[in-house]
């Protein structure tokens, strides 16, 4: 079996002790262009609606589907990136999931 140099050894360990960081919304505002935003957050909203439906809460997925693609979408769309923008940190999912509650109850 050969040997591992030092110097490999201290890169992984280097490489492995650095933390992970979380995706967050400041990099989708940030890092994301207007059209993948438009990608990830609909994807993330009919994610979302497709779990309501899979429970057998229709009444919610079309609540869903409708706040991100009906008349109502640029008023769903500024809320989206007001929160985005007041809680960078957090985790985009966790905020589209608290959105979609506020506007379709729990």
């Amino acid at each position: 079996m050969p040997r591992l140099s030092s110097a490999f050894i201290l890169c992984v360990a280097c490489i492995s002790a650095s933390p992970a960081r979380a995706f967050e919304a400041r990099d989708v505002m940030e890092k994301m262009s207007k059209e993948e935003r438009f990608g990830y957050v609909t994807g993330l909203a009919d994610m979302l609606s497709y779990q309501y439906v899979l429970a057998g809460d229709r009444p919610h997925a079309e609540c869903i589907t409708n706040a991100f693609y009906s008349a109502k979408k640029e008023e769903t769309w500024k809320r989206v990136y007001e929160s985005f923008g007041r809680l960078p940190d957090k985790a985009p999912e966790g905020l589209i999931v608290g959105l979609m509650k506020q506007a379709c109850g729990k």
